[in-house]
């Protein structure tokens, strides 16, 4: 067995939050994390600071077809030089490319997958991305889709949503615990205390749950210095559902939730999201 922990998720997912969970309870802080610290303990798989000591040209300059025959080697690499679990986040899907997986087996611990209503992604990324709804909902639809290598990083395979979330949850074998951002909604100590469980880690409930009061704090944080009012009659955890919530599938027309429905229809009813 390896030791790669992957925190996987398709792109506004609700993984962010999860890793500033991960990032709060690692570090034992007592304060909310910054992105710059959670990188530090969770770094995204494709950075070019995990690359980049493989190659000896710059890490755009590098094809595709190469970056996925060294993938697996640098996943081996990595888990050998660890000490303990090395947590990866990732946004690709666990399949192949060029022939190639983009997941390493032999390197792999486990995974946990955070996976949400696509009705509520395509709001949310439009909105992230500064994309229109329509345009994500086709993005969210295209097989194979691959978010692009730049200096900063290598390219991720999404996939299209079913692609993504059907290739880490259809075969786990017990090594990939699911969590859905919903759920997490709800009650987050109880799925952060399922995934520290899952993991094997040595964690308090006062722990966990102060891990989790600072993970609230560093998603709404940004929200913050941005200048937006919040009411103050909602505590950290009520601002996170109703802001979920106004960037969720109450901005979709219908005819959009039926094109998402009709392309989705299997995934999303393997985890509740259409009858």
């Amino acid at each position: 067995m390896g030791k790669i922990v992957w925190l996987a998720s398709y792109p506004e997912s609700g993984a962010h939050w999860f890793s500033m969970f991960l990032a709060s309870l690692v570090s034992e802080s007592k304060e909310p994390c910054s992105k710059k610290e959670r990188d530090l303990i969770l770094p995204a798989e494709n950075s070019a600071k995990l690359y980049q000591p493989f190659f000896r040209r710059l890490l755009g300059e590098i094809p595709m077809r190469e970056l996925a025959e060294m993938r697996p080697h640098v996943h081996a690499e990595l888990a050998k030089r660890a000490s303990g679990f090395l947590f990866l986040r990732t946004q690709s899907a666990a399949v192949r490319h060029f022939g190639h997986l983009t997941i390493t087996p032999e390197a792999t611990a486990a995974a946990i997958y955070i996976v949400r209503n696509p009705l509520d992604i395509a709001a949310s990324y439009g909105a992230a991305k500064g994309r229109s709804i329509d345009r994500t909902i086709s993005l969210m639809a295209k097989s194979g889709r691959i978010l692009g290598k730049s200096l900063k990083r290598t390219y991720e395979l999404v996939g299209s949503w079913s692609e993504n979330v059907e290739s880490w949850t259809a075969r786990t074998r017990g090594r990939c615990l699911c969590l859905r951002f919903e759920d997490m909604l709800d009650d987050p100590e109880k799925q952060f205390s399922q995934a520290v469980s899952f993991l094997g880690m040595k964690a308090t409930p006062e722990q966990i749950a102060k891990a989790c009061e600072n993970s609230i704090g560093s998603v709404l944080e940004p929200y913050k210095k941005g200048g937006i009012r919040m009411p103050r009659h909602l505590s950290p955890l009520e601002l996170l559902r109703s802001g979920a919530a106004l960037r969720g599938k109450r901005r979709l027309t219908t005819q959009q939730i039926a094109t998402i429905a009709g392309m989705h229809r299997d995934q999303m009813r393997r985890f509740g999201y259409w009858q």
